[in-house]
């Protein structure tokens, strides 16, 4: 039986005064790690975002850069505000999302959401940066519905250096210690730092939302 995955993380990175949903380092960040998600949980079926735009736009990169076929992006409110002390709700979210997948057959879904809610749905105690995420996995989606821990594994992000501070450590370390530094693996580190060096680019003219988002997704796609 094919193994199944949820995968609970935030949106990236954002300025709240800026007219972009998201920042271009968080674009950066969030389409460097693109293929880390897609070894760690197999090609992408659906992403569940909250209607936030800088959700929405997370989202729509890992859709882009993610699956075989079309990625479907569901937007649902619920993801949207924090749960808070309502368990009876973060609950309902957690089984319907699981239980869509189920019904879709879907191998991988991937939601998008605030920090307060990675942790609601999950019932997990731990940090998740901006543009990460957790791995929920099981043999099927029942054992997901399952209150007994032991029905499902969850892998837990590793620190790992954004874009820039791989560029950063680039100049200032020899490669093998600043890549030892990073958290990533040689592969991982040649593409993050592809991703800097671009994005420095981009950011040394005027550009506008779109153009670093494409620009950027080229960069990845050119270097798989």
């Amino acid at each position: 039986m094919a193994t199944v995955y949820l995968t609970v993380g935030r949106h990236a990175l954002y300025e709240p005064a800026s007219k972009y949903p998201i920042s271009p380092v968080g674009i950066a960040d969030t389409v460097a790690l693109c293929p880390l998600l897609e070894r760690q949980a197999k090609s992408l079926d659906a992403i569940y975002t909250s209607t936030s735009r800088r959700a929405e736009a997370t989202a729509r990169i890992f859709a882009s850069l993610l699956g075989t076929n079309k990625v479907k992006i569901i937007k649902d409110e619920r993801l949207n505000a924090p749960f808070g002390s309502d368990k009876e709700k973060q609950r309902q979210v957690y089984e319907d999302i699981v239980k869509q997948a189920n019904e879709k057959q879907w191998r991988h879904v991937h939601i998008v959401t605030h920090y307060e809610n990675v942790f609601s749905l999950l019932n997990r105690k731990n940090d998740v940066s901006y543009s990460k995420w957790i791995v929920r996995q099981a043999d099927n989606w029942e054992k997901m519905l399952s209150d007994e821990h032991f029905a499902f594994v969850d892998v837990l992000p590793k620190r790992r250096a954004g874009v820039l501070d791989v560029v950063n450590l680039n100049a200032e370390y020899p490669r093998n210690t600043a890549i030892a530094k990073s958290g990533m693996d040689e592969d991982d580190y040649k593409l993050t730092l592809k991703v800097g060096h671009r994005l420095l680019e981009l950011l040394s003219k005027p550009q506008d939302y779109a153009e670093v988002v494409e620009e950027l997704e080229k960069t990845v796609c050119a270097s798989l």
